[in-house]
This record gives structure tokens, C-alpha cells and sequence, in this order.
């Protein structure tokens, strides 16, 4: 079972804009509605995604399966987005993925990836910090103007308690 990355090449090129529209219906839990909207978006998204950083395909025994998106500020290496198609969310693939873009941004000289996630995703937290995530680097805090967008889930982080 071998997993790589790959910079993306023009032959993946729709394949991977497919890959997006996937990752934005289920950001916005739309269930196939306006897939044209997706897929032109998607096109136009990657292609910008390109222009300012590096999209990664990954593969599963020679398999396109997904991608990440890069970003990069002199030292720094920023996850934008990962997409990983869900027959392939099990049995390690996504860590040996992680593993193998630790060692692409290890080799050239990146000193950091940062990445960020919602406080309320705790599976996504729970599966960074498994891939080596340990260091807290910023909070981003929100006030909410409109009284729908307050929450009642509660988290303690550093002694201080805040709705997620």
C-alpha cells in the first residue's frame, strides 16, 4: 500500500477541479444542486490556487485519491485544504499522506506548517495533533453581532472559556 504526492500536472487537471466541487458540497452540505455552479467554480478556484501556491495530488497505489493545497511565506508553509476521497478515509492513508508531504516541505527547507481548523472540528483536531500538530500558534476570536450565530458549546482553552 503506497501512498505519494505529486505536484499537480496539467493532465490531472479536471480530475482534481472535480475533487474541489466535491470538497465545497460537502463545506456547504449541498447535495449535488447546481453542480455546473461547482465545477465552473472549482475550475476557476484551482486555477487561482495555482497562481498563489502549490496544489499536491495524492496517490494511492498509482491512484489519484486527492490533494492538498500549499500556500508559502519564506520559511512557512500554510495548509489551505486537503480533500482525500471518503472510500480512502481509513486503513492510515490520510497519516502516510501527511508523512509524505512532511517530508516534501522538510526538503525544501519549510521550518513550519500551519494549518487552521475550527475548535468544534475536534475529529480534524484529534487527527492533527495524530500527524504531529502540537505547537498552538494563534486564536482567532469572533463576536457575533447577530444573536442566530451564537453558540452554547463551550471549550477552556488557557484558562478562558469560549463558545465554538
Amino acid at each position: 500500500m503506497s501512498v505519494e504526492i505529486k505536484e499537480l500536472t496539467g493532465d490531472l487537471f479536471i480530475e482534481t477541479a472535480n475533487m474541489i466541487s466535491k470538497l465545497a458540497q460537502y463545506k456547504k452540505n449541498k447535495q449535488d444542486k447546481r453542480n455546473d455552479y461547482f465545477d465552473q467554480q472549482s475550475i476557476r478556484s484551482l486555477t487561482k490556487w495555482c497562481h498563489e501556491g502549490t496544489i499536491y495530488n495524492i496517490f494511492h497505489d498509482q491512484q489519484l485519491i486527492g490533494f492538498c493545497y500549499v500556500k508559502f511565506t519564506q520559511d512557512l508553509a500554510y495548509l489551505e485544504d486537503v480533500y482525500i476521497k471518503k472510500d480512502f478515509l481509513k486503513d492510515g492513508i490520510s497519516k502516510k499522506a501527511f508523512k509524505a508531504l512532511d517530508q516534501i516541505l522538510k526538503n525544501k527547507n519549510v521550518e513550519s506548517l500551519l494549518v487552521y481548523v475550527s475548535p468544534k472540528n475536534t475529529r480534524m483536531l484529534h487527527f492533527y495533533r495524530e500527524c504531529g500538530f502540537d505547537h498552538l500558534n494563534q486564536l482567532q476570536l469572533k463576536k457575533n453581532y447577530n444573536d442566530h450565530l451564537n453558540k452554547h458549546d463551550n471549550i477552556e482553552i488557557l484558562g478562558f472559556d469560549f463558545k465554538r
